[in-house]
């Protein structure tokens, strides 16, 4: 009698886990399914019910990991794609092509992978060239041709808009090209035009201080035709100009 029911609650387990494999088949939950199977076989090794049903359920687990095993793929190429690791995307893509080579999303992955490695090309060369122009640059800063040095640093800004070290070069370079010209201007003026110069200067400086903005901004002007580098008067011009302005503003 003991025998019997130990029997008959083992056939309960048996059915219930090969009935539990069966709803979770029904799910398409193959691995849970085959779980339960093998559990069954591990209390009746010899039952036939279970080892037909487990071939059944790998058969059917096999073919859904191939199903979704393109698309896990392409997720993780995408994701490598989105972290910057291009090769590795490469490589992903290129083993679901070699699988399926009309699967259109591979494809697409595939040629904007490419396009990122020709921008990636270009920004090496572009890397390489402004590096050789820097150099070139400074070069030419140091042996003081500013106008090359000025006319190199532009061209690494039109291909860098934003290369901060260019920039300065260039404000530097604009700097002693523009000393340069006020002093080759100055040493063309005769004694009488500087010193006339330096008393239109000296005049507007008076005007300005006593609020005569006009005959100040007449003044510095006339200095200004006979000296047209003069850092100095074009600075006291411009700030008697915003002047002027301010106050016909609140007129």
């Amino acid at each position: 009698i003991h025998k019997c029911a130990v029997n008959t609650d083992k056939n309960k387990l048996v059915n219930d886990r090969l009935n539990k494999a069966k709803d979770l088949a029904q799910k398409s939950q193959y691995s849970d399914a085959v779980s339960e199977v093998k559990l069954v076989l591990v209390m009746d090794k010899e039952n036939k019910q279970a080892k037909d049903k487990l071939l059944e359920y790998e058969t059917s687990l096999n073919k859904q990991k191939a199903a979704s095993e393109p698309q896990n793929n392409l997720d993780l190429a995408y994701n490598y794609f989105s972290a910057g690791s291009y090769n590795n995307a490469k490589e992903t893509v290129n083993s679901i092509l070699e699988k399926d080579g009309n699967n259109v999303k591979a494809k697409k992955l595939l040629d904007m992978i490419e396009e990122k490695e020709v921008e990636g090309d270009l920004e090496k060369i572009n890397r390489k060239k402004i590096m050789e122009l820097y150099s070139q640059g400074v070069t030419l800063y140091v042996n003081q041709d500013y106008d090359g040095c000025l006319k190199t640093m532009k061209t690494i800004v039109e291909i860098d808009p934003d290369n901060m070290q260019a920039l300065k070069f260039i404000d530097k370079a604009k700097a002693k090209i523009s000393e340069k010209t006020e002093s080759q201007t100055a040493r063309t003026l005769t004694p009488a035009s500087k010193k006339l110069v330096w008393e239109c200067y000296l005049k507007g400086i008076n005007f300005y201080q006593n609020d005569e903005l006009e005959k100040a901004i007449n003044e510095w002007k006339q200095a200004l035709k006979l000296d047209p580098t003069n850092s100095k008067i074009k600075g006291v011009l411009d700030k008697a100009y915003k002047k002027r302005e301010m106050l016909e503003y609140y007129k």
